[in-house]
């Protein structure tokens, strides 16, 4: 299935070594076309099923599926098997998967046919053969097969596979350990609408994760995931009907519908995996951002947020214990300083080989665990081992292959404790049809053929200590810009000071928190633009619900002797309640118990008194400040107050005028003595 471009690793997850190898199964169902025949080639061989795992007195039982693609019948079929020599390294195991082995050929084995194949036509051929040669040799060994279709003498194809063959029951197995990422590209908007498809095709049948978790059903192996709360939160809404808006248009997808029904299955799929115990659980940072571009961006501490959330998201979605000391960073995307941004408890990463590639100059196999800076270690993937991951024509023939690739690295060291990682992450959609038989031989091997150990990836590193240091490749991440930066805070501020005025029984400050959380997601690394809808959806909410607290505006209040009270109705329209602060700032008025008053508004109109003195007479404006207990301002009005009331000092000139003016005036009727 096509995977998000946004969600590619930056290093496009590929390795010189890994490319190497990731077309090897194309090549191995060799086609050899008849002498003078045009092409097309004449035949094609594909593998349908084989015994991962052979020892006394088991047969090897091999089928495949034959299909003569030439234009004229194949007669006179013969399916010969040739098992060689042991393969004795793993360079010489690669050798003979893509061409003659170094080795000799130690049995050739003749399967005659009796019907010819005809044009177009495809045959299912068995063939089971109790291998006594290799019993006699009395030694566990990996041999290279060739299973080869031959017509008149002639040979028209080739397979190529490999044989385990267990003549003892180890003494120390390889443990090996699965880790399937359980994550997948969850496009939201800020309502919550999907606005694409891929998340259900991930849940439809052959989808990644519905291949995953049927793998672990089916094949009930010790193993580790490591699982996106958001992902889980986003099946949680599904299952009660979602609606998708995408370049189709929008629909409505009803609780009852294929899709619904889907998501809610698969939660509680997860759940069911969840509390085995053969499965551990690792958190995923809630919202799979890039740790490296928050840590660069200078928003290390949106990754604490970002980490707390993933832990106790999944843990109230789950039910289950998590794994804390172990992080798979989401894209496998870390960098020395990201590292040293973690908090202290997380003492051991999953890292891919690209993130981490083995030293060049190492004799065997690199070992599955590494120190990593100077307090962590890592657990890796074989880089060889991880090429059988990408999509194969033929994945039963990967799958075995693979199981050949575990061998080599087993038979390398078959006395000392060692192990092995796989690695299903986010980018990787194996099939069904390679999964299961992997699995399977690994966690149901037949008697006394034990040589290989499922474990979880917190055993693994318990039981092999990692072993020298190696260094991160170089990345690149991506840097938010410092405008998208600032707006991320402020938007971060505001929610605190809104929550400072709701109350802990709140949710929407959670709810708001959770769209920034979104807002540094991996899915929108591509686009600042597609981020910042988040962002500005959270500016939108906040707004509305400021707007609900209403001061009041354009009243008069008139002030008839010299002190006085002036009431204040308060409206709170939220549906809950809320604590303000309430101020009243007058340069004409002495407030007597202060301007400044902390409430509590419910949902009904809630009166305040502030008891005054008026400076001086007249008409005066008087502004309504409302702010957070914290001290963002929410909204602020105006009211006038008018005062009527006659100044002291002014009436007490006045007064002494006017007696002034009696006594002057009174001296016109007082006698003057005569001269």
């Amino acid at each position: 299935m096509a995977r998000d471009v946004e969600r590619s690793h930056p290093s496009q997850r590929s390795s010189r070594r890994a490319r190497a190898l990731a077309g090897l199964v194309a090549v191995l169902a060799t086609t050899i076309p008849l002498p003078g025949a045009a092409q097309p080639p004449a035949a094609e061989l594909r593998l349908l099923a084989q015994t991962p795992v052979v020892g006394p007195p088991s047969p090897l039982r091999l089928t495949v599926a034959a299909t003569n693609t030439g234009a004229v019948p194949l007669e006179d079929l013969v399916v010969s098997l040739w098992i060689y020599n042991p393969a004795r390294s793993r360079s010489a195991y690669h050798q003979g998967l893509t061409g003659e082995p170094p080795t000799e050929p130690l049995l050739v084995r003749p399967f005659r046919q009796a019907a010819p194949l005809a044009s177009g036509e495809t045959r299912e051929l068995t063939l089971e053969r109790r291998i006594r040669e290799l019993e006699s040799r009395g030694e566990n060994a990996l041999y290279p097969v060739k299973v080869q279709l031959e017509s008149g003498g002639v040979a028209v194809a080739a397979l190529r596979t490999v044989v385990v063959f267990i003549d003892e029951r180890p003494l120390v197995p390889l443990n090996v350990s699965f880790v399937f990422v359980l994550d997948a590209p969850v496009r939201l908007r800020p309502d919550g609408a999907l606005i694409d498809t891929a998340l259900e095709e991930e849940l439809a049948e052959g989808g990644r994760l519905e291949t995953l978790v049927s793998a672990l059903e089916e094949v009930p192996a010790r193993a580790t995931i490591a699982v996106s709360p958001l992902l889980l939160e986003t099946l949680a809404g599904m299952a009660d009907g979602y609606r998708l808006v995408d370049e189709e248009g929008a629909r409505d997808v009803p609780p009852e519908g294929p899709g619904a029904a889907a998501a809610g299955a698969m939660l509680e799929r997860v759940r069911a995996l969840a509390r085995s115990p053969a499965i551990e659980v690792l958190a995923l940072p809630y919202a799979s951002p890039s740790i490296p571009t928050l840590v660069r961006s200078g928003l290390a501490a949106d990754l604490e947020q970002q980490l707390q959330a993933g832990r106790e998201g999944l843990e109230a979605t789950l039910g289950a214990p998590l794994q804390t000391g172990i992080l798979y960073p989401p894209g496998s995307e870390i960098t020395s300083d990201a590292l040293d941004a973690l908090p202290p408890e997380i003492h051991t990463l999953v890292l891919d080989a690209e993130t981490l590639p083995p030293p060049q100059d190492l004799v065997l196999s690199p070992p599955p665990t590494a120190r990593l800076g100077s307090s962590h270690q890592a657990a890796v993937p074989d880089p060889d081992l991880a090429s059988y991951l990408e999509p194969a024509e033929d994945p039963r023939l990967s799958a075995q292959l693979a199981i050949g690739e575990l061998s080599a690295l087993y038979f390398e060291e078959p006395s000392v404790l060692r192990g092995a990682v796989v690695l299903i992450d986010e980018e990787t959609a194996p099939a069904p049809a390679f999964l299961v038989p992997l699995l399977r031989a690994i966690a149901e091997p037949p008697p006394r053929t034990e040589w290989l150990r499922p474990t979880k990836v917190s055993s693994l590193v318990a039981a092999v200590p990692p072993d020298g240091r190696r260094r991160l490749a170089p990345q690149d991440p991506h840097v938010y810009s410092p405008d998208f930066v600032q707006d991320l805070r402020d938007g971060r501020e505001a929610i605190d000071q809104y929550a400072s005025m709701t109350g802990e029984g709140a949710t929407l400050p959670a709810h708001l928190a959770t769209l920034l959380l979104l807002a540094e997601s991996r899915d929108h690394a591509g686009s600042e633009a597609d981020a910042r809808a988040f962002i500005t959806a959270v500016r939108s909410s906040l707004a509305q619900e400021f707007d609900k607290i209403d001061p009041p505006s354009g009243s008069s209040v008139t002030l008839t002797s010299h002190g006085g009270v002036i009431p204040v109705t308060m409206r709170n329209a939220t549906g809950y309640d809320v604590r303000v602060r309430v101020t009243l700032r007058s340069p004409r008025l002495e407030f007597l118990e202060g301007g400044t008053r902390e409430v509590v508004l419910s949902s009904e109109a809630h009166a305040l008194t502030f008891p005054v003195r008026a400076q001086t007479t007249g008409r005066f404006p008087v502004r309504i400040l409302v702010d957070t207990p914290s001290g963002r301002r929410i909204t602020e009005s105006q009211i006038v107050v008018r005062s009527t009331a006659y100044n002291r000092v002014a009436l007490l000139v006045t007064i002494g005028a006017a007696l002034f003016l009696a006594a002057w005036w009174g001296r016109r009727f007082l006698r003057r003595p005569t001269p």
